[in-house]
Order: C-alpha cells, then structure tokens, then sequence
C-alpha cells in the first residue's frame, strides 16, 4: 500500500490496489468523509484512454450527514485532488 500526502488536506490517501494501465484504488479514512475510490482506464482501438471513476463516501459525523451538500462538495473537492494526484503519479512512470 502506496501513501500519498495531498497538500492542503490533513488526511493520507492509500493506494490499495494498482495495475498499470489498468486501474487504480484508492481509499482514505482521515478528515471529515471517510471515502473510496476506484478509476479504471479502458483504451479504445483508436487509442484513446477512458476513464470509470468509482467512489464512494461517508460522512464521519452525524451532523456531516444531515448537510448533503456540504458533504458532496468535499467529496468533489476530494476526488479532483485525487484526480491531480493520479496525473502526477502516471506522469512520473
């Protein structure tokens, strides 16, 4: 399991699961929204990559789950830095 600290965010995500090309887990317990995410990259016969982004989160708090949207907005905020996250790690292969 891969540790990757994310400026700006107090938590650690770990990478659970990785095939090159293939796909990528990830999850993170820390911070206020529990949360994981899988992204599966399908390339096309004209070589153009998709990404299937997968996640799942839970809010930590009681009173987190009674603020729906506050919650989506970290979950958003979380899965574009994983995102950037992603990038960095498959540009440095």
């Amino acid at each position: 399991m891969k540790s990757v600290s994310k400026p700006g965010f107090i938590s650690k995500v770990h990478i659970v699961k990785l095939v090159p090309n293939e796909l990528i887990e990830m999850k993170s317990n820390g911070g206020a929204v529990a949360y994981w995410a899988q992204y599966q990259f399908i390339e096309s016969s004209k070589g153009i990559t998709d990404l299937i982004c997968i996640v799942e989160f839970e809010p930590k708090s009681i009173v987190l789950s009674f603020a729906n949207a506050i919650v989506s907005e970290i979950a958003r905020a979380r899965i574009e830095g994983d995102l950037k996250t992603l990038r960095a790690l498959i540009e440095t292969e």
